[in-house]
């Protein structure tokens, strides 16, 4: 059983994907590496694969479960995704992205009687990632509930690196997230009635980092149309996320552990 996986983990994991699209356009819309392909009016990805260590489906995570997965992108200005719901760049440059986002919060069912997690709910956000020299980009992001699920803020900072492999193009990622007092109770607290009902220890959570983390996705073309993707994680629960009496019902503790593999078949414009 793994309640604080499920419950403070799945609004961060699903950012692995969007790298293991096997394709560059979920990355590009917000993260300003080197481009390895010509652009294009506007794109459309569709495929799907497994995960281990996440489901925005209500499945054990601890098993290997299917996903689906679809993105779009308009001018590189507008775009869509199930990692970040619909966004905009107002700013796109060569080495600047920042823009505006309506991103998904998943829920799934808790899985312990009396333990209620938070319902689907959506974060309003801003971004913004800069360049640097090495084919590195740094940068972050904060997000708003906009949904009354928690009527909190979250943040969540990266640095990563772009590579192009004789395998394929290779990402790779440190990050920190974390939230503040609203947030960090609503994924990481136990109230005095969820206590009286389920028999967990009751937990205030206060705001401030509850993980870091490090991520690698290797991205491979296979023909024009179609790619495959993988992504390896590692993730260290900290602060309150590693206080929370909910990470001892988790299979690792404080560790998680996520891998996942993605196949997608591109439709593009022709210019």
């Amino acid at each position: 059983m793994n309640e604080f996986f499920l419950r403070a983990a799945r609004p961060a994991a699903f950012l692995l994907l969007c790298g293991a699209a096997a394709s560059t356009s979920a990355a590009a819309q917000t993260l300003p590496f080197d481009p390895i392909e010509e652009p294009k009016t506007w794109t459309l990805d569709i495929g799907g694969g497994a995960v281990y260590g996440f489901t925005p489906g209500g499945d054990d995570p601890n098993s290997v479960n299917t996903i689906p997965w679809g993105s779009f992108s308009y001018r590189d200005r507008i775009y869509g995704n199930g990692l970040d719901g619909i966004g905009y760049n107002v700013i796109k440059r060569d080495d600047l992205r920042a823009g505006v986002q309506l991103r998904p919060a998943y829920s799934v069912e808790s899985t312990l009687e009396g333990l209620d997690n938070p319902d689907m709910g959506a974060d309003a956000a801003v971004y913004a990632f800069q360049a640097l020299p090495g084919n590195f980009v740094v940068g972050g992001r904060i997000a708003h509930d906009v949904a009354g699920v928690s009527d909190g803020t979250s943040f969540f900072a990266s640095v990563s690196r772009q590579d192009v492999t004789r395998i394929g193009l290779l990402q790779t990622t440190l990050y920190g997230r974390g939230g503040d007092d609203a947030r960090s109770q609503a994924y990481l607290g136990v109230t005095q009635e969820e206590s009286l009902e389920s028999g967990i220890e009751a937990f205030q959570a206060d705001g401030g980092v509850n993980a870091v983390g490090a991520a690698a996705l290797l991205m491979v073309p296979l023909g024009e149309n179609y790619g495959v993707g993988g992504f390896i994680n590692y993730e260290r629960a900290t602060g309150a996320g590693a206080d929370s009496p909910l990470t001892e019902l988790s299979e690792n503790g404080a560790d998680r552990y996520r891998w996942g593999l993605i196949v997608v078949r591109r439709f593009s414009s022709a210019d």
